[in-house]
């Protein structure tokens, strides 16, 4: 069994008496890629913040790389800040700032490097992220929605993360860009080793890349697994999700695709 490299116990997240998530339990795996799926409304960005500790949940505790982060001092912090990276929806370019520039922003934090050293580490992020060296100097603006996704994934692979947070990585992409992104994840998983939390409700990408899909339902983690294992349980949205007409396609076209580890079925 991996080794759970992120675990949450009893959070709960509250606006006001709206209860968002309540004894919310769930664990990813070290070199997994995960995915939170859930519908609308069921709180996956809130989840995302709370981890990320955007917002700190109102009860239960997050542990990452092994440190709780509620008791987490400002030397931790530091550490655990510059072992993950965030792709947020559509990049979360600075816009005033060049590709080059946003991928330095981490480093700019993070490290002491000189100016040559940063653009030499921003030059490769560019190439790792499958973007021309061109690229480099031009800015959000200028950029396709491809193009901006994959220079928000250089930013976020800058200081060589151990986990790697993306909220809806192929949003809005046209079918062949999302399956570029897709392929381009997995190669980069498989070649550098880092996990992978996914919030997405692109079908073809959950097939195609996931290890384990975690469902968010009833304010909680309902049920993680494999796509298979999850269509074992009896909740109507699950079977909805993955065995409606997009579903089937998905599933049709991602039969010759990466295998799946043999995981068990975690009930939240």
């Amino acid at each position: 069994m991996a080794e759970n490299i992120i675990s949450l116990r009893g959070v709960g997240n509250r606006f006001g008496s709206h209860v968002v998530h309540t004894e919310l339990d769930l664990d990813v795996r070290r070199g997994e890629i995960l995915g939170l799926i859930g519908g609308s409304g069921a709180g996956k960005s809130v989840l995302l913040r709370s981890i990320l500790w955007l917002r700190p949940p109102d009860d239960g505790e997050i542990t990452v790389l092994g440190v709780p982060l509620r008791a987490a001092t400002d030397a931790q912090w530091k550490a655990i800040r510059r072992r993950w990276g965030v792709l947020f929806q559509d990049g979360a370019l600075y816009s005033s700032l060049t590709v080059s520039e946003n991928i330095q922003v981490p480093l700019r934090e993070f490290a002491s490097l000189s100016p040559a050293m940063m653009r030499d580490i921003a030059a490769m992020k560019i190439s790792l992220a499958g973007l021309r060296p061109g690229a480099a100097d031009l800015y959000p603006s200028e950029l396709s929605g491809g193009m901006r996704k994959r220079a928000g994934l250089a930013r976020a692979l800058a200081l060589d993360p151990a986990i790697l947070f993306l909220d809806e990585p192929t949003a809005g992409l046209d079918p062949l860009a999302a399956e570029a992104f897709d392929a381009l994840l997995l190669s980069l998983r498989d070649a550098l080793g880092f996990t992978v939390v996914m919030i997405t409700h692109d079908l073809d990408s959950i097939h195609t890349v996931c290890d384990r899909v975690a469902v968010l339902a009833e304010k909680r983690i309902y049920a993680v697994g494999t796509i298979e294992e999850l269509l074992q349980e009896d909740y109507p949205w699950i079977h909805e999700y993955f065995t409606g007409p997009r579903g089937r396609a998905a599933m049709k076209a991602g039969e010759t695709g990466k295998k799946r580890p043999e995981d068990t079925l975690v009930r939240g």
